[in-house]
């Protein structure tokens, strides 16, 4: 991984053992981070951890989590979670959980910070807790991320900020004005800037009209369901190239030119995942395995 490094900020313990807390306490010391133990008898803190410090709270009850959560603290949950608290924590929106306490030696307590190139992506799916999800894994990988109120804020954000890639949940955007997509049109043309639109679209509901579906597919070539663009988001984070190993096949997002104001294209593609075998390669596996747990399709029903 490139570029400037920021540490997390808050790790939440979950039923770790006493030789595994002890290690963690090592580990972040070799990492020069200074972690302040936050107790039950503790008030939350306001303010963010001082940088090159880190939040630990030790099993917290769902109040406690669901307050850390409201301060956009960047977080990592370690330890091992049963399948109804993973959906809690889904619910809630953390994004980060590392189950492999044998391997505490390789916690990603460090993420990218974004640069004058880094892309920026604009997100409404219409949930808060998945638009904070994905805000995270963009972020933890270098890029700008925009979470606006409502959608039709999108019409202001295309001139004004040029995203790079929008993710529209098109339900929501319809369901407020039937002329969304006209209005983006004019937001386009006002701008003299096209973002790729990454549309979301639940197929399930009865289907739109053939003009309005002609007008989505020409702004927006891929529409995909909640779970198939979170999915494929987790999956592109175990691509590096030069392959060595075939893992598994998998539909991939593919981001041509990841470089500001040079998104060529995003391609969505059944592929091999596969992995280089060199430092750097291994480094961004271990890295991205603690979003894996959001391939889990129970998380979904």
């Amino acid at each position: 991984m490139l570029g400037k490094k920021r540490f997390i900020q808050c790790i939440i313990k979950s039923n770790l053992d006493e030789a595994s807390s002890d290690f963690l306490n090592q580990f972040l010391k070799w990492k020069s981070i200074s972690a302040q133990n936050i107790s039950g008898k503790m008030d939350i803190p306001i303010l963010p951890p001082a940088e090159s410090s880190c939040y630990i709270f030790t099993n917290p009850k769902i109040e406690v989590l669901t307050e850390v959560r409201n301060n956009y603290w960047d977080t990592l949950i370690l330890g091992e979670l049963n399948k109804e608290e993973k959906l809690k924590i889904f619910r809630l929106g953390y994004s980060k959980i590392w189950s492999d306490i044998n391997y505490i030696n390789q916690l990603p307590v460090e993420s990218l910070s974004p640069k004058e190139k880094s892309l920026v992506i604009w997100i409404y799916s219409g949930k808060p807790y998945l638009d904070i999800i994905l805000k995270e894994i963009f972020e933890s990988i270098g890029h700008r991320v925009m979470l606006p109120l409502q959608w039709t804020d999108l019409l202001e954000s295309i001139p004004s900020a040029k995203p790079d890639c929008v993710i529209l949940n098109w339900d929501l955007a319809l369901e407020s004005n039937r002329n969304c997509i006209e209005w983006l049109d004019h937001s386009i043309e006002r701008s003299n800037h096209i973002p790729l639109i990454l549309g979301l679209k639940n197929f399930h509901v009865p289907g739109l009209a053939k003009n309005l579906m002609n007008g989505i597919s020409r702004i927006s070539h891929i529409l995909m369901t909640e779970k198939q663009l979170l999915q494929s988001i987790v999956h592109s984070l175990f691509i590096t190239p030069n392959p060595l190993v075939e893992l598994e096949r998998r539909s991939i997002l593919h981001w041509d030119k990841t470089v500001r104001f040079q998104l060529k294209g995003i391609d969505l593609r059944d592929e091999d995942i596969i992995h280089k075998i060199n430092g750097e390669a291994i480094k961004m596996l271990d890295f991205a395995k603690q979003f894996k747990w959001l391939l889990e399709d129970e998380l979904f029903h």
